[in-house]
């Protein structure tokens, strides 16, 4: 399997690490989220990532040939099994658009920024309205599709994020990032139209700031709460 070309331009070109203002990637922790096939996780280990991935189940990560040298957990966009600002980079290449139940893309981006370390990168593809596997979709709401006429068989039923154009998807972006690069994968595989936005951008100090206060809110509400014994704590 040979990598993704287009994280090859991004992570390999001096213009675009300088451009990205991308540090050194020695010892850096990287979350390939989604790793389908793995075709990318030996890629970024060349680099000298210290590389991880997380798949939806185990039955995918048991079949990977990598299972022994990366490690690899379940997860998904909206629910990762890391602590806070663990990763200096999280790549989502064709995977962070998936909405489970009850979720929304706000929710996966926000659960993507928790694990990303202030300041890191956050690197994804988020398909066009006018992709192959979006047209003849049933619209469920602005930006989410049920898509239906999946010409591989493997997206039908599945809840999709999808955007028209590159000013709604920095909108978007905005509230959890800054600097927000954005590109275009686009490739006619006689017929079959692929139509992507790529982005890279980097986490917010901003957001970083409001959980931590959200955080000693909460721990100074049930302090309160303690203390005027409305709640019963104990050490174990």
């Amino acid at each position: 399997l040979y990598p993704s070309e287009y994280l090859v331009r991004i992570f390999a070109s001096s213009r675009n690490k300088k451009l990205f203002q991308f540090c050194n990637y020695k010892n850096k922790k990287l979350l390939d989220l989604s790793f389908g096939d793995g075709r990318n996780l030996n890629f970024f280990h060349s680099l000298g990532f210290k590389v991880y991935g997380t798949e939806i189940s185990k039955k995918i990560i048991k079949i990977n040939a990598l299972k022994k040298k990366f490690l690899m957990l379940v997860g998904t966009a909206d629910n990762l099994p890391f602590k806070d600002n663990f990763f200096q980079y999280i790549v989502a290449s064709h995977s962070c658009y998936y909405l489970n139940e009850d979720c929304s893309f706000n929710d996966n981006l926000n659960e993507i920024s928790r694990i990303l370390n202030t300041n890191g990168f956050f690197i994804c593809t988020i398909p066009q309205t006018s992709n192959y596997y979006i047209i003849g979709s049933k619209t469920l709401k602005a930006n989410e599709y049920l898509i239906k006429n999946d010409y591989l068989k493997i997206r039908n039923n599945y809840r999709l994020f999808a955007l028209k154009t590159k000013k709604k998807l920095k909108k978007i972006f905005n509230k959890n990032f800054k600097n927000i690069n954005i590109g275009l994968l686009e490739n006619d595989y006689f017929g079959l139209k692929e139509k992507m936005f790529i982005v890279v951008c980097k986490k917010k100090w901003v957001l970083y700031i409001v959980i931590q206060l959200k955080t000693l809110i909460r721990e100074e509400f049930y302090r309160t709460l303690i203390k005027m014994d409305l709640l019963y704590w104990e050490d174990c």
